[in-house]
């Protein structure tokens, strides 16, 4: 009967939790390094990557642009190159698995 039985149901995979402390480490004329820490180990599934995406910061009274992606990180910190200077920008780190996104990091101003 070996080989023969039912299979197991897979275990739901849950979203990963919500990145913490963003921050810059490192700022040069047009490259912007960022670190964070991954989701607490009981806040979600297992971290597969994280997503970077940037919005320029509205000015006073005016809407929000979307948030775009810029870069993909496996591990906790990313170089990003070729970023604007002199715009008021925002970053965020979103933590992504098989199930979705979580949710995202705090959003971190930058000027270059």
């Amino acid at each position: 009967m070996i080989g023969w039985a039912p299979k197991a149901t897979a275990s739901p995979v849950a979203r990963p939790g919500q990145p913490r402390e963003l921050r810059s480490i490192k700022e040069d004329a047009d490259k912007l390094t960022l670190q964070w820490k991954s989701p607490a180990r009981t806040d979600g599934g297992r971290v597969r990557t994280y997503l970077v995406e940037r919005r320029e910061q509205a000015a006073e009274g005016a809407a929000f642009d979307d948030w775009r992606q810029v870069g993909v990180a496996l591990e906790t910190n990313i170089t990003l190159e070729a970023q604007p200077r002199h715009r008021d920008l925002e970053y965020r780190v979103t933590a992504m698995n098989h199930a979705g996104q979580g949710l995202p990091s705090n959003a971190l101003p930058v000027v270059l």
